[in-house]
Parts: structure tokens; C-alpha cells; sequence
């Protein structure tokens, strides 16, 4: 089984190039080591090691796995079939964890914000201090951290998953 890795090329707050490599599934590279490299000075080994989890736990329910300098973002492709990929969660180098801002992939697939914003809602309670951003209540207004996370993160997946099916099927129910 290969894994399909995609990088982002960003410039400002939008991607403008992919580069869309596969690779077998016990092969790290650059970009994928050098982000385990940082999180480990930052975090510990254990915690690499949970962010590997948190990987291979995605790529199981068929998620995408985009990398960029900084972080890996966990994306769902697009029910309906088009292009777009519709971010989940964020793992950042540094630890902390965050709900992609998802708003723009909703609107550009036509999906009803209101599954982005109960999913906010609903991953919020299971840290302390966090809540929905009020101007933006389809993310988090705080990141927590991978500590924070592997507290709860079979909740967190559960919830993940749920998030995946609602989307799904309401893609489902829009492509008819």
C-alpha cells in the first residue's frame, strides 16, 4: 500500500501549485522528517510517535494527508467528486493542534456550514478553554496541543468520523 502525500505550494493565504507524490508506506522524506525532527526538539519522541498514530489512524478512513513547512493538515475529498479536498485538523510542528478552516471548501462544494460548526462545537467541549471562534464558529478560537489531544482522542476521532459521515452523506444527497 503507498501513501499519497501532497504538498502545497502556498503564497499569501491561498495554495497555488500541488505536488502529488506517492511513496511506500515506511518511507519518510524530507519534508515528512524534518517536521518529525522539529516536533520532536519541541514535544519528546512520544509525541512523534503519536502524531504518526494520528496518521496512519487517518489514512485508514481514506483521508488525505497534505504536508507544507509547518504542518500536515488532515483533508477529506470532496463527496460530490470535484477537486477540492475539505479540511479537517491541523498538526502543527510545534505541537498544537487546530481545526482547518474549512469554511472556503464548504462554500466552493456547496455544503451546508452548519455540519463545520456542531463539529466545532462538539471537539471544542472535550478541551478545557476552548470554544468555537465566534466571527468564525466552524473552528476552535484556541489551538490545543498533541498532549491535550491524546487525552481525548478517541472522542476526538469519533467525532472526526462522524463529522466525515455527515459530509458524505450530504454530498451524497446534493450530487442526486
Amino acid at each position: 500500500m503507498t501513501r499519497r502525500l501532497v504538498w502545497e505550494v502556498i503564497e499569501g493565504s491561498y495554495p497555488t501549485d500541488k505536488i502529488i507524490i506517492e511513496v511506500p508506506p515506511d518511507d519518510e522524506i524530507l519534508p515528512e522528517r524534518d517536521f518529525y525532527d522539529q516536533l520532536e526538539s519541541k514535544t519528546g519522541k512520544e509525541t512523534v510517535e503519536f502524531a504518526k498514530q494520528i496518521i496512519k489512524d487517518c489514512e485508514t478512513l481514506d483521508l488525505y494527508l497534505f504536508w507544507n513547512d509547518a504542518s500536515f493538515t488532515i483533508r477529506l475529498p470532496d463527496p460530490q467528486g470535484s477537486d477540492v479536498k475539505i479540511p479537517i485538523f491541523r498538526v502543527e510542528k510545534n505541537g498544537h493542534v487546530n481545526l482547518s478552516f474549512s469554511g472556503g471548501a464548504f462554500k466552493k462544494v456547496e455544503l451546508s456550514m452548519d455540519m463545520a460548526i456542531s463539529s466545532a462545537a462538539d471537539t471544542a467541549k472535550l478541551f478545557k478553554g476552548i470554544k468555537p471562534r465566534p466571527n468564525r464558529p466552524w473552528v476552535w478560537d484556541k489551538d490545543s496541543t498533541l498532549s491535550e489531544l491524546r487525552k481525548v482522542y478517541p472522542q476526538f476521532m469519533d467525532r472526526v468520523k462522524k463529522y466525515i459521515d455527515d459530509i458524505t452523506k450530504e454530498g451524497e444527497k446534493s450530487s442526486r
